[in-house]
């Protein structure tokens, strides 16, 4: 199983959504930030330094909101999401090519 988590970033009651690259797996697919825990790493501590590779932000990690499992066949990934709070809705994409800040009614759209 592959330990992966998300970042809920919330700024002017607004939160983040990234959409993966053409060159990534899942390409086009939109997102919460995040990525793959590193061996020994903390899940806090993964969230802290994939935002700031992805993002170009220093973030504040606030409450653990809960976990998902999805099967992609040959790979199973258990999902840790976390609120974020930034100071600044400035971001510097490096992973993905597009972002948008959504109301939480829009993030089905």
């Amino acid at each position: 199983m592959i330990n992966v988590t998300a970042a809920i970033i919330i700024h002017n009651d607004k939160i983040l959504s990234v959409r993966r690259a053409p060159d990534k797996h899942l390409a086009g697919y939109w997102e919460f930030p995040g990525g793959k825990v590193e061996e020994g790493e903390s899940l806090v501590n993964c969230l802290k330094r994939e935002l700031q590779e992805e993002l170009s932000i220093d973030a504040c990690i606030g409450d653990y909101i809960g976990q998902s499992t999805y099967d992609y066949g040959n790979t199973l990934v258990r999902l840790h999401a976390f609120v974020v709070s930034v100071s600044s809705s400035h971001i510097t994409l490096t992973d993905h090519d597009d972002s948008k800040w959504l109301m939480v009614n829009e993030l089905d759209e």
